[in-house]
């Protein structure tokens, strides 16, 4: 299912599954995950990392969105 939200004024959308899947983030739900700070793109994630989250404050935004999620 897609989702898609604005956390912490990042805007993101996410492809998710219902159970873990070993393509997700960390082996995950979130298969698919687009986060925009609307000019640019802060990370990209299609069953890998195109754009990983490259600062302290992304990865932990992105751990902050892993468990809203």
């Amino acid at each position: 299912m897609w989702k898609k939200g604005i956390l912490k004024g990042l805007t993101w959308e996410a492809k998710v599954f219902d159970e873990a899947s070993r393509y997700g983030i960390n082996a995950g739900r979130v298969i698919k995950l687009y986060v925009t700070n609307g000019e640019s793109v802060l990370m990209n994630y299609d069953r890998g990392w195109g754009v990983s989250p490259g600062t302290d404050d992304l990865k932990e935004w992105l751990d902050d969105f892993l468990e809203f999620i």
